[in-house]
């Protein structure tokens, strides 16, 4: 849901998705030759020019089909808002009521680029590269005609670098990062944060190619730069000692390796152990006259859960593969721990079960039941259960109302009237 500001009063609107009802129409071709100068045709996506017209807002154009399609589910998002965004603004003879339109219109601006921006954001976080593209890419745009060539536009041109990076295509993440370089040159004041950010990317970028020593100089930067902003035990610096770690394993030294893997998990155990106790002992059904009930308490960004879920997995993988020295047990359950954890803040409570039942089961081979790890992975195990019980009871008792509703919609149809 994007929020429409009119004057200072929010509206909300929902957005489209894809339960949408709307038919999808095919799209309109173009004559680029019968068109005038001043029409704007240029793809959503690459900027080229484009034939292809959406049917529905009429003011969205693409070079291919295939670009369309990468668009899609985005598009379908944000397609009516785009026709409100595209249109001109009206002539009026009072500067005040064209001030105030232009002030809509920025405010509406800011608003598709946070939403756009974090559209990429979350699935990039979540491995879903063909769908963050065309959102960062699409950000980034807003973000230039907001704000023209400035540092805004730099985190959505990052995603999309990231993106092709992990899709193996290094010269076209090249070509992001090459214009996010030429930014940050030109740029004063920039925060640290995208400054680690930047030295994440020229590290994936870097250990793709195998230039392993350049990579470590990369993340230890990321590190630097992070600890600037959040300080040296936030989880938003733990990334940069996962993937430092994973250099030093890669340059066959495992024990410093395994220190920043430790300091990664230990990051995270102790950001999730206080929220996974307050979720716990909240009520699950609101106490009347409470300000908020538990469901709509903001307990972590969406992101951050994603991007710590991406982290805890790549430590756990890479300790599996110590082979220099013992593969270290309570490492790998605290790592298990921390991300059943993070399966129980975003409602994957089954995937959540199995990693405490593969951790407790790491316990009983290493006689670690005295452990207080033990204990956790028990508590765990039992919060994912309950959850799963409501949630089977719910959907059970949900099915059952269906089936009555049924039941009664056959007895009227065959003229009995039943009184429940």
């Amino acid at each position: 849901m994007i929020p429409a500001k009119i004057g200072s009063h929010t509206t909300p609107i929902k957005v489209a998705g894809k339960g949408s009802e709307r038919n999808r129409l095919p799209p309109i071709k173009l004559n680029l030759l019968a068109l005038t100068n001043n029409v704007k045709v240029k793809c959503e996506l690459c900027n080229q020019w484009g034939s292809l017209q959406c049917a529905h807002c009429r003011v969205t154009y693409y070079c291919c089909e295939e670009h369309m399609e990468l668009d899609r589910t985005l598009h379908e998002d944000i397609c009516h808002r785009i026709e409100m965004l595209r249109q001109p603004i009206e002539f009026s003879p009072s500067q005040d009521t064209r001030e105030r339109m232009k002030k809509q219109k920025r405010v509406l601006l800011e608003e598709m680029y946070e939403y756009t921006y974090r559209q990429g954001q979350t699935s990039m976080e979540a491995g879903q590269y063909d769908k963050a593209i065309p959102a960062a890419v699409v950000s980034a745009k807003y973000a230039r005609e907001i704000w023209g060539t400035s540092a805004e536009v730099i985190p959505p041109l990052l995603v999309a670098a990231e993106c092709y990076v992990n899709k193996g295509k290094l010269g076209t993440a090249d070509g992001f990062l090459a214009r996010v370089l030429c930014i940050e040159l030109e740029t004063t004041n920039l925060k640290p944060s995208i400054k680690a950010r930047i030295k994440r990317n020229e590290g994936l970028i870097h250990q793709a190619k195998i230039n392993y020593q350049d990579a470590l100089e990369c993340y230890a930067e990321e590190i630097y730069q992070n600890t600037e902003e959040f300080g040296p035990t936030h989880i938003r610096t733990s990334g940069g000692y996962c993937y430092l770690g994973h250099m030093f394993q890669l340059k066959a030294n495992e024990l410093t390796a395994l220190s920043l893997y430790r300091q990664t998990v230990d990051i995270w155990i102790n950001t999730v152990d206080p929220i996974l106790e307050e979720m716990t002992s909240q009520p699950d059904v609101p106490v009347i006259g409470a300000l908020k009930p538990q469901q709509e308490k903001q307990w972590m960004y969406e992101c951050d859960k994603l991007e710590g879920l991406k982290i805890l997995t790549k430590c756990y993988t890479h300790l599996k593969e110590m082979v220099t020295i013992e593969m270290p047990a309570m490492d790998i359950i605290r790592s298990i721990y921390a991300i059943g954890c993070i399966m129980y803040m975003n409602e994957r409570y089954m995937e959540g079960k199995n990693r405490a039942q593969e951790g407790i089961t790491w316990c009983n081979e290493k006689n670690l039941k005295a452990h207080p790890i033990h204990k956790k992975l028990l508590a765990l195990n039992k919060y994912c259960e309950r959850k799963i019980y409501k949630e089977d009871k719910s959907l059970l008792e949900s099915q059952s109302m269906d089936n009555i509703r049924t039941e009664i919609r056959l007895d009227s149809r065959s003229g009995l009237n039943l009184a429940i």
